[in-house]
């Protein structure tokens, strides 16, 4: 029909907006298609982000391992594309392979993977970035503390981001976590 058409279509946020929609489909016309578009790829990492959104919604169990296959891949962008579809999907079966993405890719990867896992809301991967914060080396520190920084208006998890930044007595981080958190 006319959103498989837009899949095609020569601007990528109408390809984007296309993805969006067909998570809004009935799954056993939605999925042939998702997983089409993702076999061929596009030049445009939010297109694929946006398809992974999708499929996630309707078949995590098949989204999954081909989300895992994606980090491995050698884009950068698309990568971190799938990483923040992972995060914003919000299914605590991603925090593996979020925390194993941070864990092997460079500093901006790091960055964006810190940030699908804060958008998680999952304990598990919230007291992972915590742990990052308290014991990591201090530029995941750092981008941990950003990432949580995303949910600053939650009382309780700054205290906790500031406890764990006092605990490693380093004042920079402190200092960081103290200002990234007072923003509005």
């Amino acid at each position: 029909g006319p959103v498989a058409e837009c899949l095609a279509d020569s601007e990528p946020a109408a390809r984007a907006g296309a993805a969006h929609a067909l998570g809004e489909l009935d799954p056993a016309a939605a999925l042939p298609l998702l997983r089409f578009k993702l076999a061929i790829g596009d030049s445009h990492p939010e297109v694929g982000g946006a398809c992974f959104g999708s499929f996630l919604d309707h078949a995590p169990e098949q989204a999954l391992p081909l989300a895992a296959r994606w980090l491995e891949g050698p884009s950068d962008a698309d990568a971190e594309a799938v990483a923040l579809a992972l995060g914003e999907s919000r299914k605590p079966q991603a925090f593996p392979l979020l925390r194993d993405f941070g864990a092997r890719a460079g500093d901006e990867g790091r960055a964006v993977a810190f940030v699908a896992l804060a958008l998680l809301r999952d304990e598990k991967a919230t007291a992972y970035l915590l742990e990052v914060v308290a014991t990591g080396q201090k530029s995941p520190a750092a981008d941990a503390v950003r990432a949580l920084a995303t949910f600053r208006h939650d009382p309780r998890l700054k205290q906790q981001v500031l406890d764990c930044a006092t605990c490693r007595g380093d004042p920079e981080l402190l200092s960081l976590a103290t200002r990234t958190f007072e923003r509005d």
